[in-house]
């Protein structure tokens, strides 16, 4: 009832005659499956025209597979029995008038079976015709979509499909497409038959496909996988002109996406004055000393990858050490995980700041608590009095820092990405090199939402989106920072960190307003990509997505939330109830200083228990994604993965496992980087497994990941990186 209220239909998966009855009794508007319908479900169902969506070919396929796949002589008769059973029901369902939709509960066989379906349907009983409407018509009536496609009519879509044959003579001609239409646009048309342009063979091809996990060969073509199997039904594809590389038993699997990382900026910090990867204030100085003195012409120093737990509790370093080490130039750096800056006297000096300065709504100038005095550093908003004043790249610099990003992916095995907060400049820089053909990444840039602003925003990123949209860059996220850090207590919490002032963090956008914000961002298109640390901070997130949801329905934004470091277990179901995906960085995972010193003194034990709760949300229901974070740390998916299976250091692997309960799978930290980052950005049907039709962004390492110790995991190297088929990284011929 509340789904009809609200324009919803609903479906029911139900087996069972009784089932079916109550389902249709309750007002479902479809059946699936219906496999052991009686005569009074289905008498019922024509009464009250709830369709049944049958997947009648099913039963044939297991037939012809299962006894080369061991199955058990039991289930292969139980298999028989109930795919009979199944088509009785569809023959008396149809002859009694119930709507029959098209459905093949695909996946459970190879795509490109599907249309066998119709083969069947014909065979018992129902006209060819039927057939195809049940596919056509009636389906698109069912889905409400009659005035767009399902027919070809004046005003509907150009949806349309080119065979050799009539299918009304002979229906099976359906099972080879020729021509796939869309939009008035071919989108499918014959290639040779059976000839490749590329393939790989010998191989331990990990798929992350639900079909089939694990493969020998597959065969590319125009960019595009058209074969997935093993090494003798390849050979189909080899021609005159085919290259065919030898795996010699590595592994292949689909190249990673980061579903949240900061490429130009990263790049253009680690081009500057790079401070990660040093762990000390002594290499710190060094550091600072030799890029001051290689680069004298500099005006302004920037740059940053500093510690917070280099400085101890509040992650506070002093201006008095850039003073000593360069005191005539400005200088301003920022933390590994963007949320403090580091400023010299100059720079404080430049941007007008001193004691008397007010902290600013979103963030706090640090001050020696018995003077007052400045101390040097910034924490989150207070950044931008200094950093407004910093030169701001010029286009030059952005494209040398993208090629050295998208360098460093492809050696990484990352062939799509989600760009976590972007700025016009960084939107021209990502066009102008993927219209120049070098590219070679998918980028999806998340527009920032500035949280002093309105929804007046929403229609500057409108505007940017269709400016910006290329063949590879599609700009369809807005991003909202919702809170800061727990190091310098500024992520929001449901409880008071356990510090004298007794804060509960800096909430960046009231509640109630972020409320109309993501309703308004939604109701335009767009996925909200959250920054969302504290527990305080992810519940504001999902009250503000639940309300935009209620507000405009559910269009499939795939809203996602990041970090997610203290989530409150009764918030925990929500991400499945609401769609939302958990988009953790798993490198953070484990009890490094920032957990033991900067963070657990200051929460307790008891939310403590729930950083990072990774398996409990999959657990739970949830879509898991995974991203880097960017330069705050590696870029490198192998020690995130590990760390998530591990949940210790990579490194020295000698730290308590930080809440054993949360480690997860090596399959499901691989589907986190693959598959569910690719649903993250829309672009899971044709990227993120290694499947039939889909987009050749494949990668080979250096060793099986299932058959190699969890601890050794971090170690892997990428041999080779392939993007639509095109080695970027590697060559295919050293395998």
């Amino acid at each position: 009832d509340v789904a009809h209220a609200r324009g919803v239909k609903v479906t029911a998966h139900a087996h069972g005659a009784q089932s079916i009855k109550d389902a249709i009794s309750a007002g479902v508007d479809s059946i699936e499956h219906a496999s052991l319908a009686d005569d009074e479900a289905i008498a019922l169902a024509a009464e009250h025209g709830v369709a049944f969506s049958m997947d009648v070919y099913n039963g044939t396929y297991t037939a012809e597979v299962g006894e080369a796949l061991g199955y058990p002589e039991e289930f292969m008769r139980k298999n028989e029995e109930t795919t009979e059973a199944q088509r009785q029901v569809f023959e008396k369902a149809y002859a009694a008038g119930v709507p029959i939709i098209y459905g093949t509960d695909a996946a459970v066989y190879p795509h490109g079976l599907n249309a066998r379906q119709f083969e069947v349907m014909v065979a018992r009983g129902m006209s060819p015709m039927d057939a195809i409407r049940s596919a056509t018509s009636v389906a698109a009536e069912h889905m409400d979509m009659a005035d767009d496609v399902g027919a070809l009519a004046v005003g509907r879509y150009g949806d349309l499909v080119a065979v050799k044959g009539n299918p009304l003579d002979d229906i099976t001609v359906l099972q080879d497409i020729d021509y796939v239409i869309k939009g008035g646009v071919v989108e499918i048309s014959p290639s040779e038959p059976g000839i490749a342009d590329a393939v790989y063979r010998n191989g331990r091809i990990y798929t992350v496909d639900s079909y089939r996990k694990w493969a020998e060969a597959i065969a590319i073509d125009e960019g595009r996988i058209v074969y997935v199997g093993d090494n003798a039904g390849v050979d189909d594809f080899i021609g005159d002109g085919t290259e065919v590389y030898d795996l010699n038993g590595r592994m292949m699997m689909p190249g990673f996406q980061d579903a949240h990382v900061h490429p130009i900026v990263s790049a253009i910090d680690a081009l500057a004055c790079d401070l990660s990867g040093l762990d000390d204030l002594a290499a710190y100085r060094t550091r600072i000393s030799e890029y001051a003195a290689a680069n004298p012409g500099v005006e302004w120093i920037k740059g940053g990858g500093w510690s917070m737990a280099v400085f101890g509790p509040g992650g506070s370093p002093s201006k008095t050490i850039l003073d000593e080490l360069v005191p005539d130039r400005p200088v301003f750096l920022t933390s590994a995980d963007g949320h403090s800056g580091w400023a010299n006297s100059v720079a404080l000096d430049i941007a007008g700041i001193d004691k008397d300065t007010p902290d600013p709504p979103d963030g706090i100038i640090d001050r020696d608590p018995e003077t007052g005095e400045l101390v040097g550093s910034l924490q989150e908003g207070a950044m931008s009095l200094v950093a407004r004043h910093v030169p701001e790249p010029d286009a030059a610099e952005r494209m040398a820092a993208l090629k050295y990003a998208r360098d460093m992916f492809h050696a990484y095995g990352i062939t799509s990405l989600q760009d976590a907060y972007t700025f016009e400049p960084g939107l021209q820089t990502y066009v102008a090199l993927d219209r120049a053909g070098e590219l070679n990444l998918r980028v999806f840039p998340a527009q920032w939402f500035e949280r002093d602003g309105n929804e007046e925003q929403i229609p500057v990123f409108i505007e940017r989106r269709e400016r910006y949209t290329s063949q590879n860059v599609h700009p369809i996220s807005v991003k909202i920072m919702q809170d800061g850090v727990m190091e310098n207590y500024t992520a929001a919490m449901l409880e008071p960190y356990l510090v004298p002032s007794g804060t509960k963090g800096i909430p960046m956008v009231e509640p109630e307003a972020l409320k109309d914000f993501v309703t308004a961002i939604d109701a335009a298109g767009f996925q909200v990509h959250f920054h969302a640390i504290g527990d305080a901070a992810i519940r504001q997130s999902l009250d503000a997505i639940e309300v935009a949801q209620s507000k405009n329905g559910n269009h499939d934004r795939r809203h996602h939330i990041s970090h997610l470091q203290v989530i409150d277990p009764a918030d925990i179901p929500r991400f499945a109830e609401l769609g939302v995906v958990a988009n953790f960085q798993p490198l953070w995972a484990y009890a490094d200083a920032y957990v033991t010193d900067l963070t657990i003194p200051f929460i307790g034990e008891e939310r403590a228990r729930w950083m990072y709760p990774i398996k409990s949300v999959i657990d739970a229901g949830g879509k898991v994604a995974f991203g880097s974070d960017w330069s705050v740390s590696t870029a490198n998916p192998f020690p995130q993965i590990e760390t998530a299976i591990t949940r210790v250091d990579v490194d020295t692997h000698d730290t308590p496992v930080m809440n054993p309960e949360q480690r997860i799978t090596l399959a499901q930290a691989l589907e986190a980087f693959t598959l569910n980052s690719a649903f993250v950005n829309h672009q899971d049907d044709s990227t993120g497994s290694i499947a039939v039709g889909k987009l050749a962004d494949v990668i080979v390492l250096d060793r099986d990941l299932f058959r190699v110790p969890p601890e050794e995991i971090s170690e892997t190297k990428v041999l080779l990186t392939l993007f639509e088929g095109k080695p970027v990284y590697g060559n295919p011929k050293a395998l």
